[in-house]
């Protein structure tokens, strides 16, 4: 019965060890996943960051190229065809710009979900706490 009692306790043991590896494989593989969002985040807010940069040169000039136009037709040497493709451009760089925001925006949600900061940033700390009462 002591042998066996022995046994039982190296089998123990050994399944004790076999989870604990299990466990720290699964920890360095959550840690990979972690650290590949987080770079994959950072990657997609600065291509954003670029793409606000030159979507604000774009606006710009579609703005002032539509402000020369518009004063052109004033002076009535261009069709009101010529001020509405003006004014198209303009839109569709309006548009471009709303785009890149919700990008940038996306990101940050992204980087502050993969860095465990949502909540903070956010401000929803102690709403989620009254969620979880109510759901209780």
């Amino acid at each position: 019965e002591i042998l066996f009692d022995r046994a039982e306790k190296v089998i123990q043991l050994a399944t004790a060890d076999a989870a604990v590896d299990k466990a720290n494989l699964q920890l360095e593989e959550l840690n990979r996943n972690i650290t590949t969002e987080a770079v994959e985040a950072v990657r997609q807010l600065q291509f954003a960051l670029q793409q606000k940069a030159l979507t604000e040169r774009t606006l710009k000039i579609a703005k002032d190229r539509l402000d020369a136009e518009l004063e052109r037709y004033r002076a009535g040497r261009l069709s009101a065809l010529d001020i509405s493709n003006a004014q198209q451009s303009f839109a569709a760089a309006q548009e471009q710009s709303i785009s890149v925001n919700d990008q940038i925006f996306r990101a940050y949600l992204a980087l502050d979900r993969t860095t465990g900061k949502l909540l903070d940033s956010w401000n929803l700390k102690d709403k989620v706490k009254d969620w979880a009462y109510v759901v209780q």
